[in-house]
């Protein structure tokens, strides 16, 4: 499970950082995330979950402005079988 952690900390870190440089080039009024914030959100416990949405909220973080608007993606309200 080392490698898992050390991938997803990897993951996040790339992601973070791509997000961050984009909002800080652009400085957009408002962005759109469209797609998965999880790879199963159907079958997350709670725990899992919230877990998930303060790692999601940690790595897409934009201040008071300007407005985030998430999509749930297939992945996350089950309709992907």
């Amino acid at each position: 499970k080392n490698v898992d952690w050390l991938y997803q900390f990897r993951r996040d870190w790339q992601i973070y950082r791509s997000f961050q440089s984009a909002y800080f080039m652009f400085e957009p009024d408002l962005i759109f995330l469209i797609g998965d914030v999880t790879n199963d959100g159907d079958h997350c416990s709670d725990h899992e979950w919230n877990r998930t949405i303060t790692r999601f909220h940690s790595i897409f973080s934009t201040g008071s402005a300007p407005k985030l608007y998430v999509l749930p993606g297939n992945h996350d309200i089950g309709s992907h079988y």
